[in-house]
């Protein structure tokens, strides 16, 4: 995020794969107010923060991994493939 404090207009997007997303959704703003620049912004876990930005505009993409989902089809897996654990 220093790098769009210092002007790097050639950036086009941001991944964030963990939290501050209030504090990436900052500097994206004042970047798109400053310099008229879009930016693709994606980020992980769907929840009020996020859906915000993406009704905004401003969030790209919000990948929501559903950790409970996972847990659940792993263990399905590994039961159905092995038959002593049926």
């Amino acid at each position: 995020m220093i790098i769009f404090h210092q002007g790097g207009a050639d950036i086009v997007g941001v991944y964030n794969a963990g939290g501050a997303n209030l504090g990436v959704g900052s500097v994206l703003q004042r970047f798109q107010e400053q310099r008229g620049g879009e930016c693709v912004w994606i980020a992980h876990a769907l929840n009020n923060e996020t859906r915000r930005f993406i009704a905004s505009g401003l969030m790209t993409h919000v990948l929501d991994q559903a950790p409970e989902t996972q847990a659940r089809r792993a263990l399905d897996t590994r039961f159905y493939r092995d038959p002593a654990h049926s």
